[in-house]
């Protein structure tokens, strides 16, 4: 047997599919953070604690960004409001608006843990 390995066909064209496939699995889990967070985001205006609203600001605040980093991706969400950490820790406090509270944004993450993971998985078998 040689040392040369030209015997083996398609090898190329097998890596050249993993590699398209493998960036195909990053955009459909791209796709699904998304989903994930718009999934969080109206969870936050809907099931209490949610948002406190006085003027509207820090609910109009709220931004969502993806990224990549060395090819996979990341999103971040986030209240852009300079109080918005005062607000959301503000345990005790009785806000106007009935149903919101403190800790609005961590209560929505730890609510929808399950419903978020399953959003991605489902995109990156999918492709949604």
């Amino acid at each position: 047997m040689s040392n040369d390995n030209t015997f083996i066909t398609g090898i190329d064209e097998v890596l050249l599919r993993f590699s398209i496939h493998s960036e195909e699995m990053r955009k459909n889990c791209m796709k699904g953070l998304v989903r994930a967070q718009i999934l969080i985001r109206r969870d936050m205006d809907f099931t209490s604690p949610t948002i406190p609203i006085d003027f509207g600001n820090l609910r109009a605040s709220y931004s969502s960004h993806g990224f990549w980093i060395n090819g996979d991706p990341f999103i971040t969400m986030q209240f852009g409001a300079s109080y918005a950490w005062w607000v959301h820790e503000m345990v005790g406090a009785h806000f106007q608006k009935d149903g919101s509270g403190a800790k609005f944004f961590e209560a929505s993450l730890k609510r929808n843990e399950d419903k978020a993971h399953a959003l991605i998985e489902e995109s990156m078998r999918k492709g949604v």
